[in-house]
């Protein structure tokens, strides 16, 4: 079977959701002349909403690997220089620690999900908007752009539109992918394995390297795809804003939900989770969350805390001491007495 076969399955659906879309579109009168290009919209939000479930498992599933490679780092770096000289016993003992820490050999391959989803949706949407422009012959503008059937490479060779009346979308999209790239990459710690030195470095070429791809292929593909990608990308900055606040992203405080921190948020310290404050101490060195009655009696009592299990013995302390002006500790009057009448 042809592969492409496979990826353009859902070529057929959203053909018919565009081709319907569009023509109920046409009826609403501000919007008509765009009906092909809000149909575009709408489809790409109901794939997004279709898709956050799948979004918060891949978050919650590297947040998850992070923590346990954070874990396992000082034993790795220990294997490493036991085993150096023998590789097949380094790697028998690293899978050995990483099935001990619940951690997969493919977990790392979570962070292509997204990517791996994206290309049958932006296949099928290609063919969708290549078959549903046969049958339509008007409202297929959006905007300022009077067919988004056509690339802007097209449109600039037939001269029916300015430079950046068409650029300007596949612009937009690239610098919505590489903010939304930047909230999920995850700041450097100065504790980092040499692998996790190594992920660093791809997810920061990465950041780059995936806004120019966008902005290339939104240039040769037809703009009904650039407006797919840049309502995604809007989409997902809203979606990862809520899972995770602004992540790797850094605003300034003034910019709206700025201080948002959840649960997946990362901490200053690169890991994830929210940072508790610790517990007050009292002025005399007890922890003021601790019960009285763990800590040796009720609060203000001298006497001594209970057996263990709650039962006293019944016995009195066999001396009191008390303290001498210079600090050190000082047999009281009874206790001497209690001493000479025993010899």
């Amino acid at each position: 079977m042809n592969p492409f076969d496979i990826l353009s399955a859902l070529g057929p659906p959203i053909e018919w959701a565009l081709t319907h879309l569009t023509r109920w579109f046409l009826h609403v009168g501000p919007i008509s002349g765009s009906a092909f290009g809000f149909a575009i919209v709408v489809v790409t939000l109901c794939l997004r909403m279709a898709l956050f479930p799948v979004f918060g498992w891949q978050v919650r599933t590297s947040r998850r690997l992070q923590a346990e490679q954070r874990l396992v780092a000082p034993e790795l770096a220990e294997l490493r220089k036991k085993y150096k000289k023998e590789p097949q016993k380094l790697n028998e003992e690293m899978m050995k620690l990483y099935r001990e820490h619940g951690i997969s050999p493919f977990s790392n391959l979570t962070g292509c999900l997204p990517l791996l989803v994206q290309m049958p949706i932006l296949y099928g949407l290609y063919r969708g908007i290549s078959s549903a422009t046969k049958d339509l012959h008007q409202g297929l503008g959006f905007l300022w752009i009077g067919n988004v059937a056509k690339s802007p490479k097209d449109l600039l060779a037939q001269g029916v539109a300015t430079h950046w009346s068409v650029i300007i979308l596949p612009v937009l999209a690239a610098a919505a992918s590489f903010v939304q790239a930047k909230m999920m990459m995850q700041p450097p710690r100065k504790d980092m394995s040499e692998q996790e030195l190594k992920m660093y470095s791809l997810s920061k070429n990465m950041l780059y390297l995936a806004p120019g791809m966008v902005l290339l292929f939104g240039y040769q593909l037809p703009v009904g795809l650039g407006i797919y990608w840049l309502t995604q990308s809007c989409v997902m900055l809203v979606q990862q804003w809520l899972v995770i606040g602004w992540g790797g992203l850094k605003v300034p405080p003034w910019f709206p939900g700025a201080g948002r921190v959840t649960a997946l948020s990362y901490r200053t310290d690169g890991t994830s989770g929210v940072s508790h404050a610790p517990p007050k101490r009292r002025p005399g060195g007890a922890d003021a969350a601790t019960p009285a009655k763990q800590r040796g009696g009720a609060a203000g009592s001298t006497r001594p805390a209970s057996a263990p299990g709650g039962v006293s013995n019944g016995r009195a302390p066999r001396s009191v001491t008390s303290r001498a002006p210079g600090g050190a500790a000082r047999p009281s009057q009874g206790s001497v007495r209690r001493r000479g009448r025993g010899r």
